[in-house]
């Protein structure tokens, strides 16, 4: 089946939009309609056949069918009644009797009356008259009639919602007469006994529907499709109208515009509620429905800053002080501006875009929502402080991690700073090195740092902010960890305050009285590049803390001094330092740092070659990682496993880790370790003789690091490909890859 037509878009011409159903004659009788015109039929239809089959099959009934086609404005409703007028079942069964009454421009019962009296060629001299007339009509066609009254909640969403309820319980009283509305909201009028079961309100469609509508609309296919389809919530009409934009550039390049212009690049020529998104949202905003509640526009204002939706339960905390609060939601799901999936109301992505920037939310209901918030990160991680064994952390922040981000965004965007927001970001970014979100932390890190910089009430923040970053990016071995390291230095020199200014008097003076003093200095040489005084101290501090059986500062020695040991190239004893760590650690119940110095042995395993050893050690962390919900390490541990698969010439089995890890890291926004990734399986591909395969890997990753600024590993995939291209040639062996320390 084929979906959402290109002249849906509003083609003026009566001939190209409409279709003619009689044959010769125009004269009227009970059972000869007079010439009627339908919507041309959607030649473009995806993603709705359960939807219409159940509308056919309710349709093909003996009896009258009333049925109502509800959901948001661009969901798709006008399209399913128009599929359903040309299906060759419904045509033989209703013949010329097929009538479509378009009603977007009529605001009153009399509209409604006229249109139809119009369509049927019937005359009266007043009203009720006229009124009469059509349902006599009606009753005395002595064969099945099917009318659909499109865009029906301009009349009925109006000062005269009576009458026109009055009107459709009239029509209601004509047994062979099928109806089917097709209605903004999720709601039917009253005065009709409508069918069973009744059609819920339609859904967005998936994205593989959303893939077909885009490409059969002109878009352009190639890498990104799915990211950019992802920005548009499976809106039928938001993607009609994006696919008119892609048909002369990429879907990366597309991305790249729509996150610069949001719904502004949503419309086509001269704009009309099928033409325009934001036309089509600003119909449903300006609804009488919407005026009768203001409460529900101030709500939809604050839902817009929430990409996760929010839970019912969780709607008095969010919005504590919001008037009629139930009253306003209820509105907002009468008027699909809001939908419900199982016990989570959520605002549909290009809707949530247009109201944020036509409608920004600002005041104390705004501030009430970034205090629920802000407080999630900072409670949750206490939480997990408290009980190491409360693995559900990273669930529960996963779940609304995406509702976090852009509330600290906006925050950070309009400068609107406090030390709670700066508390809660720090929270977020711990969280964020166990889970999937290191990409999104840099930006909110990023953002931070822009905000406080110069300004004297946020110094320590500023440092706080720049050793996170510092973090992160050595977590992702990026080489801008080092540069970071330095800022950090330099913007707690800056700070010099509170127990930043001790931190700072024991790195200057290299003197230490307490544990705790010399492992901060241990740190500090460590990140200056000085290896030997680091191992230095950081063992000076566990032989101080075992003498005080502190196991926890123990493990976090030892595994510091893991690492130290293994910058330096001393693969033993950064082995030793992992196993002591992981041991203290599961002493005291630290289950998730336990299965970091897994992961971190099996890399010094595999940095000393011994990669049977590491890949069972690197095969446990999986499961590790798996079992608690972390997925970034899990992806750490399948590539350096499928590293270790590779260099054993067990390319097969490499592959079906790199595919999974690729896969994640593409989630996590991880370009580097995505382009690794496909290195690694071109790489596959080449020693297993699969040089068509290896060409084409090679292409699409040398154009992803290009696209991502990798131009150095652009520069040796493109030496990879060079040695390709002569394997093709002349259909040698190829000779093993040199291996390298990715991890």
């Amino acid at each position: 089946m084929k979906m959402f037509s290109k002249m849906q878009m509003g083609n003026s011409n009566t001939d190209d939009t409409f279709c003619c159903l009689s044959s010769t004659s125009t004269e009227t009788t009970p059972c000869d309609f007079p010439l009627l015109q339908l919507p041309r039929k959607p030649e473009i239809f995806h993603g709705r056949e359960a939807v219409s089959l159940q509308l056919k099959n309710s349709l093909l009934q003996d009896e009258g069918t009333r049925i109502a086609i509800l959901g948001t404005g661009g969901i798709g409703k006008t399209t399913i009644a128009a599929i359903m007028l040309h299906d060759v079942d419904i045509e033989a069964k209703f013949g010329t009797r097929r009538i479509f009454i378009r009603c977007e421009a009529m605001t009153s019962a009399d509209g409604i009356i006229s249109g139809l009296a119009a369509a049927l060629d019937i005359t009266a001299d007043n009203r009720s008259d006229l009124l009469r007339s059509v349902v006599q009509y009606l009753r005395e066609t002595k064969a099945p009639i099917l009318l659909v009254l499109d865009n029906f909640e301009t009349p009925w969403d109006s000062a005269d919602q009576d009458a026109v309820e009055e009107t459709l319980g009239h029509l209601d009283t004509v047994e062979h007469l099928s109806f089917v509305v097709t209605m903004r909201g999720t709601k039917r009028p009253g005065c009709v006994k409508w069918s069973q079961p009744a059609l819920t309100s339609l859904d967005p469609v998936g994205l593989l529907a959303a893939r077909m509508i885009y490409l059969e609309n002109g878009g352009q296919d190639g890498e990104g499709l799915d990211h950019l389809l992802r920005f548009l919530d499976g809106l039928p009409l938001a993607i009609v109208l994006l696919a008119y934009h892609g048909q002369n550039c990429s879907p990366t390049e597309l991305s790249l515009a729509y996150e610069a212009e949001r719904t502004e690049l949503l419309n086509r020529g001269r704009r009309t509620r099928l033409t325009s998104l934001e036309v089509s949202i600003s119909f449903t905003l300006n609804s009488q429905t919407m005026e009768e509640e203001p409460n529900a526009l101030e709500a939809l204002r604050l839902l817009s800053l929430l990409p996760d939706g929010v839970e019912i339960e969780e709607l008095p905390g969010v919005f504590p002080n919001l008037a009629r609060r139930g009253s306003a939601i209820r509105t907002l799901q009468d008027t699909a501006l809001l939908s419900r999936y199982g016990s989570r109301y959520k605002v549909l992505a290009p809707i949530r875009e247009y109201i944020q920037a036509a409608q920004e939310p600002a005041g104390p209901l705004l501030l009430d929502v970034r205090s629920y918030y802000f407080a999630i990160p900072v409670d949750q991680l206490n939480g997990w402080f408290q009980n190491p064994q409360d693995f559900d952390l990273v669930q529960r922040i996963t779940q609304v991690y995406g509702n976090i981000r852009t509330i600290m965004i906006h925050a950070l965007s309009r400068s609107e700073l406090s030390h709670h927001l700066f508390s809660a970001l720090k929270s977020l970014s711990l969280v964020a090195q166990m889970s999937i979100y290191s990409a999104d932390c840099l930006q909110l890190l990023d953002a931070a740092v822009a905000s406080a910089q110069g300004l004297p009430a946020f110094k320590g923040e500023l440092h706080s902010m720049w050793k996170l970053k510092s973090i992160v990016h050595q977590i992702r071995h990026e080489r801008e960890a080092a540069a970071v390291a330095d800022a950090a230095i330099a913007a707690l020199e800056e700070a010099a305050g509170g127990e930043s200014e001790t931190e700072l008097q024991v790195m200057s003076s290299g003197l230490s009285t307490q544990p705790k003093d010399t492992y901060s200095l241990a740190k500090w040489h460590r990140n200056k590049g000085n290896l030997g005084a680091a191992i230095r101290l950081y063992t000076e501090a566990r032989h101080a803390y075992e003498q005080n059986d502190d196991k926890y500062w123990v493990a976090w020695c030892c595994q510091d001094l893991g690492h130290t040991y293994g910058a330096a190239g001393q693969l033993v004893e950064s082995y030793e330092m992992h196993l002591r760590a992981r041991t203290n650690f599961l002493a005291i119940g630290r289950t998730v740092n336990a299965s970091a110095c897994l992961l971190a042995m099996a890399r010094a395993q595999m940095d000393g070659r011994d990669f049977v050893k590491a890949i069972s050690l690197f095969l446990d962390s999986i499961s590790a990682f798996a079992s608690l919900g972390l997925d970034y390490w899990a992806a750490h541990s399948q590539l350096g496993c499928a590293i270790c698969y590779y260099e054993m010439n067990m390319c097969d089995q490499a592959e079906s880790k790199l595919i999974p890890a690729q896969a994640q890291y593409e989630k996590m926004k991880d370009c580097t370790a995505v382009a690794t990734c496909r290195k690694y399986r071109a790489r596959c591909h080449c020693q297993l003789g699969r040089h068509h395969e290896e060409q084409v890997t090679l292409r699409d990753a040398i154009d992803y690091c290009t696209r991502n600024g990798l131009h150095e590993l652009a520069a040796e995939l493109r030496d990879d490909r060079a040695l390709c291209e002569e394997l093709l040639v002349v259909g040698s062996v190829p000779s093993d890859h040199a291996s390298e320390d990715v991890l």
